[in-house]
């Protein structure tokens, strides 16, 4: 009988153990909140071979970096994919690859001070779809306002040389310079213009204020300091 329960004991310790899937403690609630946020990536391995053949990388960080994904209570590991706009994350093992669902308010924080970065979703009217934004400040409080940057990764493609006086080029992944967006109600994300008179336009109803106070701060909407100034401003409103 001792015998029959030190097996029964040992058989679900080993199920246990096996059922731990991402760094952390492999708690019942922490897989049960991840379960909502994330889906399967089957397309890593598959396009792998793709990805050697192409200089550069799709990746905005170098190294997979610790975060937590909204409230969940363990943390994973993840870079974002500037290409496709997702956020990867991989599995304690190194052998499953997750996407982070794109749901309005979504999220995933780095712990590590140093890195302090923190992806969003929101949606871009412009595109008219939910994507992933690096986020840069917000107004605490009732009446939101966040300045968020779009990072992006393009492909291009190679070029076969024609004749002995020109070099062939290997196909390439290429990161655009930055795009700032501005939020005004935490869900949908609004890209700066170039155009001054576009960017206070935004703001509808508080307009004539953001221009008077834009002139008289010199606050330019093309710089990150300057954009803040103004959501500070905007929020006292």
């Amino acid at each position: 009988m001792k015998k029959t329960i030190v097996l029964v004991l040992a058989i679900i310790c080993s199920v246990k153990v096996c059922a731990q899937g991402f760094s952390g403690s492999g708690s019942k609630a922490y897989r049960n909140t991840l379960i909502n946020y994330i889906s399967e990536n089957q397309r890593v391995k598959n396009n792998k071979e793709f990805y050697q053949k192409v200089n550069g990388t799709v990746f905005v960080q170098k190294n997979f970096i610790v975060g937590r994904v909204n409230d969940a209570k363990d943390l994973v590991k993840y870079k974002y994919n500037a290409y496709n706009d997702q956020i990867l994350i991989n599995d304690n093992n190194g052998e499953k690859y997750f996407n982070l669902l794109k749901g309005i308010g979504n999220k995933i924080q780095s712990i590590n001070a140093k890195i302090n970065e923190t992806y969003i979703v929101f949606k871009d009217v412009s595109a008219s779809k939910n994507q992933f934004f690096k986020h840069e400040y917000s107004t605490p409080g009732e009446k939101p306002a966040s300045l968020l940057v779009k990072q992006k990764v393009v492909y291009l493609k190679g070029k076969q040389a024609t004749n002995s006086y020109q070099s062939s080029t290997k196909p390439k992944f290429d990161r655009l310079s930055d795009q700032f967006f501005i939020s005004l109600d935490d869900k949908n994300a609004l890209e700066v213009p170039k155009s001054k008179k576009q960017f206070i336009a935004l703001f509808g109803e508080n307009k004539k204020e953001i221009k008077a106070f834009m002139k008289e701060k010199r606050a330019s909407h093309k710089k990150k300091n300057g954009l803040i100034e103004i959501l500070k401003y905007y929020k006292t409103m």
